[in-house]
């Protein structure tokens, strides 16, 4: 069996951008954590490595010269705050070559608030014979509750998502014979407040995609294993199987602007067509939330304030 493993992190790096100038809020040890990213990526060595939020021009420097040497990289969508260092963020790594010419950005039209300042959409690339999709969507306005039934349908940020979605779907290949994968932070949470039912965000975005045959990779191999509150609490681990955006247990949700500490969400997706997904699982513990802060090392922070995600793929049928 010829297996693909692929990876996908919202890092959170402002470093060297006017939003961190103007916001020194948005910045925690950006440096530091861009070479625990590193390390991260020569530990669990992944053929794709997808990540959002790469903003800064340093940390994106250090990152694709430490690991030039095995990955290509590519930095989609063009800067933004008068070519101060905002971009799309997103930054695609693979072991195999990237044909310039086959690499593709599609920029949101749809933004708003300060996802307005940059430059977010959808970066597309063919890896090894499968078509690789890299995004970021609108962020803001939460759309859990206690029944997981809310949409809060007239927010402009919902909206600007929604659009979001359908530019996303455009870029998928058409044809369901072309492997393809999409990963990304959508901002939207599969879950409601008290993981008692999914969100109708997440149904939708889920129906949607399954339009183009795209399955959340996670699901396909970790199917929800409960279906209302009383059986999750019975299970009470089940939730940190999946959490990528956790205020209880990264101070990095709080610290860039989440002051709610019980909001514990899953935000970022691994959609998959035409691949056998083998393994999918939130990566946590050593070499993820203990990066030393400062140089006496007697304090520790995560790789960033969401956590990474790793799925293994069968490209064999």
């Amino acid at each position: 069996m010829t297996e693909l493993k692929v990876m996908f992190l919202n890092a959170h790096l402002f470093y060297g951008t006017t939003a961190a100038f103007f916001s020194r809020g948005l910045v925690g040890n950006d440096m530091a954590r861009a070479r625990a990213i590193c390390a991260l990526v020569q530990r669990e060595q992944p053929a794709v490595f997808g990540l959002a939020e790469v903003w800064g021009g340093p940390p994106r420097a250090l990152i694709t010269s430490t690991l030039a040497a095995h990955y290509n990289s590519w930095t989609p969508g063009s800067a933004m705050w008068w070519g101060v260092g905002m971009g799309s963020g997103l930054l695609l790594l693979t072991r195999k070559p990237l044909v310039p010419e086959d690499c593709q950005f599609t920029p949101f039209k749809e933004l708003s608030g300060w996802d307005a300042w940059s430059c977010k959409g959808v970066a597309s690339a063919t890896v090894g014979g499968i078509r690789v999709l890299v995004t970021h969507t609108q962020a803001g306005a939460s759309c859990r509750n206690a029944t997981g039934s809310s949409l809060a349908a007239s927010g402009t940020p919902l909206k600007c998502r929604k659009e979001n979605l359908i530019k996303i779907l455009g870029d998928i290949p058409a044809h369901e014979s072309v492997p393809a994968l999409l990963m990304g932070d959508f901002n939207i949470s599969e879950l409601s407040l008290d993981f008692a039912q999914r969100t109708q965000q997440y149904i939708r975005m889920s129906a949607l995609f399954d339009c183009e045959h795209l399955v959340d990779a996670f699901r396909a191999v970790r199917p929800l294993a409960c279906a209302d509150a009383a059986a999750l609490s019975a299970v009470p681990d089940e939730p940190d199987l999946f959490i990528t955006n956790d205020a209880v247990r990264n101070e990095l949700v709080r610290t860039f602007g989440n002051k709610r500490r019980t909001d514990r969400t899953r935000l970022d997706y691994i959609f998959v067509r035409g691949l056998r997904t083998v393994r999918a699982e939130v990566l946590s513990g050593a070499g993820v939330d203990d990066v030393p802060v400062g140089a006496t090392g007697g304090k520790h922070t995560s790789v960033s304030d969401h956590q990474p995600v790793l799925c293994v793929f069968s490209t064999t049928p």
